[in-house]
């Protein structure tokens, strides 16, 4: 399970292929695991300690993928924040895990000045201008002998915090154990012919997020990481036409905008197999169209913060023969359990639910987190009799095929019945003219809350609320449907891009005198 041995291993059986792309620079795994074994020495020899936690605070690139391998193989606890949030989180993340150590990319600076201040911050590493000292004089000056070093499976080796949707992000504890199983499972799980290497995966999104968990499975293998600085739907396509890209990970809006791509049509596609989705729900006629337009390469995972991905898995020839037909409902489910992780959907009072009964969905296995950092009420909460309840709503068929519902926050009740907001937002995507939508529960003196959409036009197309109100009339029982529908330019989006309920209830809660 040690990260660094394997990277070593591939560094010796294939040291001259190229490991990393990063715009002009090109590093090969005997170059990759150089700077990686170096990079880990240096940050020891700066004095920190195994265990010790250290916020990485930079976008994509070469120093992302050496920054993870290198704190993996010193011992060190990767903090590892989204480069969209603002000064005041990271900052409590800092604090919250009481972080010895700080490394930042270009561009941040100036916020890197505010967190050295913080007094359990000793030890300041950067690159571009700013604080502390530069990274590659810290990486030339540490020894390029390996460490004799090996983690223990539950060892800590990073700490990712959770988006804060409900409160104050949470540190979630993940192991060496956690970041095999991930490994494990995108290997034989997730991919439908072996990774090798001849595959290129391209990082087109955050590589704090989904796409991260691809560095590991690729070292692994052998494989080539093409590093894009940021999401852009055209240069995208020229990345998989330019460097022969087999693989990649997008959120359903990435996926969106690359099917609406002007360049989709005239973009050599042949070396790509797969397009994996993951992140939020999409809806089932958007992946149908998606999967046409990308040639039936979509395939789907599902996890969350407190527990690695992938937890479940809509494979490619599951996509296929929705599409074509054969359990066409299970294009909107999550597939089904991967080899490592135990899926069960569990009624309030902990027996199993009968198949197509809505419950809580729980997980139990190796990709279940240690817990909350520093946060032991919480952690018991969320782990209960060896099993992580998620807080989210699903339904198993007789198959094993997941369905997540919503999540139970999100749930709308509304004169005593119950409403699932995805189901109704699904109904919703089918109008051609609709971009995005969201559906939360607005106050009502009469129903309590009622269901309320706010929607969004794609470009020239006009949106009417009575049209969107009669289809919904037409798709779903009476007490489903929107009562109110706002078309709006833009919704909330979280730090991850995802659209954010939380904060359009805070809006609408904010001006619930007015009519929506």
């Amino acid at each position: 399970m040690d990260i660094g041995y394997y990277l070593h291993r591939t560094a010796n059986r294939h040291p001259h292929r190229v490991a990393v792309v990063d715009g002009q620079r090109r590093l090969q795994y005997a170059g990759l695991d150089e700077r990686v074994t170096r990079l880990a020495n240096a940050l020891l020899g700066l004095g920190l300690r195994p265990g010790d936690r250290v916020v990485d605070l930079q976008k994509n690139g070469l120093e992302h993928v050496e920054a993870d391998l290198a704190m993996a193989q010193a011992g060190l606890v990767r903090v590892a924040v989204n480069t969209r949030l603002q000064l005041e989180d990271w900052r409590y993340m800092a604090s919250d895990c009481g972080a010895r150590g700080l490394l930042y990319g270009p561009g941040f600076g100036e916020a890197a000045a505010e967190l050295a201040s913080l007094d359990h911050i000793r030890h300041v590493v950067g690159i571009g201008a700013g604080p502390g000292q530069r990274y590659e004089d810290v990486l030339a000056a540490g020894s390029a002998t390996p460490r004799s070093y090996r983690p223990a499976p539950d060892e800590v080796v990073s700490l990712n915090y959770s988006s804060g949707t409900t409160g104050r992000p949470k540190g979630c504890i993940r192991t060496h154990r956690n970041r095999f199983a991930s490994m494990r499972d995108i290997v034989v799980s997730l991919m439908e012919r072996p990774l090798g290497p001849d595959d290129v995966w391209l990082h087109a999104g955050p590589m704090t997020h989904a796409s991260g968990l691809f560095v590991f499975p690729h070292i692994f293998c052998g494989g080539v990481q093409v590093v894009l600085p940021r999401f852009d739907p055209d240069e995208v396509l020229r990345a998989v036409a330019q460097y022969g890209v087999t693989g990649t990970v997008w959120v359903p809006t990435m996926v969106e905008r690359v099917v609406g791509s002007s360049e989709l049509p005239r973009t050599d596609l042949s070396s790509l197999r797969r397009v994996t989705y993951a992140g939020a729900p999409m809806a089932p006629e958007r992946i149908a169209v998606a999967n046409d337009a990308l040639g039936g390469r979509l395939a789907q995972f599902y996890g969350m913060v407190e527990a690695i991905p992938p937890l479940t898995v809509l494979t490619q020839e599951d996509h296929r023969r929705a599409t074509a037909g054969e359990a066409a409902e299970r294009l909107g489910s999550a597939g089904h359990e991967v080899l490592g992780c135990e899926v069960a959907v569990l009624t309030k009072s902990g027996e199993l639910a009968v198949p197509g009964a809505v419950g809580e969905l729980t997980i139990a296995g190796d990709h279940v987190m240690a817990g909350y950092w520093g946060k032991d009420a919480e952690t018991g909460k969320a782990l209960r009799d060896g099993r992580l309840w998620t807080g989210d709503l699903a339904h198993v068929d007789d198959a094993g095929y997941v369905t997540i519902v919503d999540r139970e926050s999100d749930m709308i009740i509304s004169g005593g019945y119950n409403v699932y907001p995805r189901e109704v937002e699904d109904a919703i995507s089918e109008l051609p003219a609709v971009q995005e939508v969201a559906v939360i529960g607005t106050p009502d003196p009469e129903w309590g809350q009622v269901v309320t959409a706010y929607v969004v036009a794609r470009p020239g197309a006009v949106l009417d609320r009575v049209h969107v109100i009669e289809h919904c009339r037409r798709r779903l029982a009476g007490f489903k449907k929107p009562r109110r529908v706002q078309v709006v330019d833009a919704l909330p989006k979280s730090p991850t891009g995802k659209i954010s309920r939380k904060m359009l209830r805070d809006e609408a809660y904010v001006g619930a005198g007015r009519r929506i």
